[in-house]
């Protein structure tokens, strides 16, 4: 993050925190109810919020997004479960890590 504010400054830096918060909330939410959406959506949800964790060093979150994406195309249902389940907790240790609580 240090070299996004370097670059961006504080107040672009923040907004995309702003932003990401809400992404994830909403991504967070949509993969819990993951058996309401086809494997396709899940996968492309994933591998975009895995971007966008990768964008702002949030490494575990974007782990896990990348594991959810490779289990969802592999119709992993296992993995995809235990992966998806661990997501709440990483979301309060990236939110903690990246400063946003």
């Amino acid at each position: 993050l240090s070299d996004l504010r370097e670059t961006l400054g504080e107040a672009a830096v923040r907004k995309l925190l702003l932003r990401y918060v809400s992404e994830m909330e909403t991504a967070i939410a949509y993969l819990m109810d993951h058996k309401l959406h086809s494997a396709e959506e899940v996968s492309q949800l994933a591998h975009r919020i895995a971007g966008s964790s990768a964008a702002l060093g949030a490494v575990e979150m974007r782990a896990t997004l990348v594991e959810i994406e490779k289990a969802a195309q592999t119709d992993d249902d296992e993995t995809l479960e235990e992966n998806i389940a661990k997501l709440p907790s990483i979301w309060d240790a990236t939110q903690q890590l990246l400063g946003l609580e």
